[in-house]
């Protein structure tokens, strides 16, 4: 067993004080967690543990990422920034400079196309020339998957600015696995000099090879070195952190043994604010190809502009799409290619710098497939986006004068046709505001011009809009809403609303699975909106009970961020009116 792991259980009873948590993506082929301390790790119930496993889709994926993992930082060997340090009199591990910020708390979110984003914000200083703070950013894809991808924005805070600053990856992978007589792992370590690429795999054959092939690529930054150091208690020693970053030799390791590699980057002279930003990924593959395979879409998807769409409804094609993670990139080339074109031909003049862009140069009833390539200031890239392709129709008009009816069994909804021809059907949308987003409950063919909706319960207000479908599934805006009532079947709920409450408040991610709400009335309206004011959860409360349980996940099925939320719970009164209380829920982690 390793030394140093029972010295470290010991820093990790201790290091609730400081408050340091950890998220996990987990997309693709990769469960990963980072830190909000300058550690990549797992940190949960104040204990440091491995992360990385590969494959994910195995039930008995291994985990390869072992402590201690971290970010170095330093220019001079009395001080060097670290998630883990040593104590000189005791000799055992306790918690290094990096600590979050207050206004950092580290964060989860998700964009339609399933990337995973967790960012973090920690700092360091010595209260003399180092000052530093960084601002991570970390990416997961469902597909691509095999790597986790790292932005780190360093800032220096000192006013007088800092010399000679170098970075350090320290990684302690583990890719053999320990005999039964309990001898330590056996790897190699080795460097890809065109990538940039640090990478393990399994140098002993005689407790069954794992031939899995795992590393770090540097894909920006300023190469310093590669280090392949036997594990020793010596890396948590500043002076030998920083002699370590400063060599610049880049090593491969001559024998299996029990290594940690440390891609040193820089030296950096920040002026005062000036940010500086460095980018790797955690990559995993089956076999050497694969890993060099996943390290290159690793670099690709740093450089790609990412959800590009493409709106062919207005006699034009608009496009659209999100700025590249690298910002090296400042700009971007448009190509396009019709129907039966085999190769794309660029339609923008020259580089543009706008995240959008609309082509003219289109035919009505035509179909168009686009990519985007970046620019830096060294030229445009190889890379290029995913395509996307639109079919130049006009978006079709709504139907009209919506209308909304009591039936014995639902509402009815009747319309008058859209003006529209070659329609597909009409979407007929509803939610409980009246406002975006509406949520589709059916579709109708296009000769239809009435719809009934038995999904509905009393005591709701309910509010309908439709919109038409077109060729290419194009859809007109939708019409003007209409709000009905459904009255309750009995008396109007006794209970006071004003008496609702949540507990337990505040509550734990970590000790609790859901809340629930107290004292409520038969039928409620109850609505959560995440710190940022975006509607997260909206639970349907009906009789029978006076409580209704959260269990603290978002609709996509992910368990919240911690913060402060507003929960809104709204009773229906008689002929359509409600009254409604706010209150607030904070979420520890």
């Amino acid at each position: 067993m390793r030394s140093g792991l029972f010295l470290l259980s010991i820093l990790i009873l201790s290091s609730s004080a400081y408050a340091q948590h950890s998220l996990s993506h987990n997309n693709g082929d990769v469960i990963m967690d980072l830190t909000d301390f300058g550690a990549f790790m797992n940190f949960s119930h104040n204990s440091i543990n491995s992360t990385f496993s590969y494959p994910a889709s195995k039930p008995t994926a291994k985990t390869y990422l072992q402590p201690i993992s971290e970010l170095w930082a330093g220019n001079s060997e009395n001080f060097v920034a670290s998630s883990v340090d040593i104590d000189p009199n005791t000799g055992k591990l306790m918690l290094g400079e990096w600590k979050p910020t207050d206004v950092g708390a580290i964060s989860y979110a998700e964009n339609e196309a399933g990337r995973q984003v967790i960012t973090a914000q920690y700092k360091a200083s010595d209260g003399k020339n180092m000052d530093i703070l960084v601002d991570q950013m970390s990416y997961s894809w469902t597909k691509p998957g095999g790597f986790v991808l790292v932005k780190l924005t360093i800032t220096n805070l000192n006013p007088l600015g800092i010399k000679g600053l170098l970075l350090g990856i320290l990684t302690n992978w583990d890719v053999d696995d320990m005999d039964r007589s309990g001898n330590l792992n056996l790897d190699m370590v080795d460097w890809d000099p065109d990538l940039n690429l640090s990478y393990f795999h399994d140098a002993d054959s005689s407790d069954g090879t794992d031939h899995t092939y795992i590393g770090v690529i540097l894909i920006e930054g300023k190469l310093n070195g590669h280090r392949v150091i036997p594990y020793s208690g010596g890396i948590y020693l500043d002076a030998n952190r920083f002699k370590l970053m400063s060599g610049k030799r880049v090593e491969r390791s001559v024998a299996p043994g029990n290594y940690v590699s440390l891609i040193s980057i820089g030296p950096y002279d920040l002026e005062t604010r000036a940010p500086k930003t460095v980018i790797f990924a955690f990559v995993a593959g089956g076999s050497l190809d694969e890993l060099r395979s996943n390290a290159e879409m690793a670099r690709r998807m740093t450089f790609i502009p990412e959800m590009v769409k493409a709106v062919g409804e207005k006699g034009y094609v608009e496009l659209s799409w999100e700025p590249p993670i690298d910002p090296r990139v400042s700009g971007y080339r448009i190509y396009r290619k019709s129907e039966g074109d085999k190769d794309f031909t660029m339609i923008s003049s020259g580089t543009i710098s706008a995240a959008r862009f609309k082509d003219y140069e289109v035919q009505k009833g035509e179909t168009y497939t686009y990519v985007i390539r970046p620019v830096t200031m060294e030229g445009e890239l190889k890379y290029t986006s995913d395509e996307v392709s639109v079919k130049v129709v006009p978006k079709p008009h709504p139907p009209s004068l919506l209308r909304a009816g009591l039936k014995q069994d639902g509402i009815e909804l009747s319309w008058d046709p859209s003006e529209s021809s070659n329609l597909l059907g009409y979407l007929i949308l509803r939610n409980r505001t009246g406002d975006e987003p509406w949520t589709p409950i059916a579709t109708v063919k296009a000769d239809s011009t009435s719809f009934l909706d038995r999904n509905v319960f009393p005591g709701n207000d309910y509010f309908y809009a439709i919109a038409a479908v077109g060729e290419g599934g194009i859809r007109s805006n939708p019409t003007k809403p209409v709000e009905i009532y459904v009255p309750s079947l009995s008396s109007p709920p006794s209970p006071d609303i004003d008496e609702v409450f949540v507990a337990p408040n505040p509550c734990s991610l970590s000790t609790n699975d859901d809340v629930t709400f107290l004292n409520l009335p038969a039928e409620a309206l109850i609505r959560i909106y995440a710190p940022s004011g975006q509607i997260i959860r909206e639970i349907v409360h009906r009789g029978g009970t006076s409580r209704e349980k959260w269990d603290l996940r978002s609709p996509g099925g992910g368990v919240v961020s911690p913060g402060v939320y507003i929960y809104t719970v709204k009773m229906y009164l008689e002929k359509g009116k409600a009254k409604s209380i706010a209150g607030k829920l904070a979420i520890l982690p």
